[in-house]
């Protein structure tokens, strides 16, 4: 006799995973990482993203696009962060030196 039972079972029947919000979210994180420099939408769309796929693979669903959403999204979020910090120090180094404020060209005249 076999050890192995081989009866056909399904699945319950339950509801069907969608997988709408995966892609979705993949779709989000790769716009917020090919954008990085509209620092503020970009964040939005990675927080989006990081939302959406948490909602899908609480949903059940385990597909490569939930994942990929998921990194994509992280990655989006630290470089737009990265691009605000970069932005924010660019700005004080300017105010620092007092380049285009029109300080260091007033100096220059008597």
């Amino acid at each position: 006799m076999s050890e192995y039972n081989y009866t056909n079972q399904t699945a319950p029947a339950g509801k069907p995973v969608s997988k709408s919000s995966g892609i979705v979210s993949f779709i989000m994180g790769l716009l917020s990482v090919i954008c990085p420099w509209s620092s503020f939408v970009a964040i939005i769309m990675s927080i989006v993203g990081l939302v959406l796929s948490t909602k899908a693979a609480k949903d059940g669903d385990t597909s490569g696009f939930v994942k990929a959403g998921r990194i994509l999204s992280i990655v989006g979020l630290i470089l737009s962060l990265l691009a605000i910090l970069l932005i924010i120090c660019y700005l004080i180094f300017c105010v620092i030196l007092g380049i285009g404020l029109g300080i260091a060209e007033a100096n220059f005249h008597f």
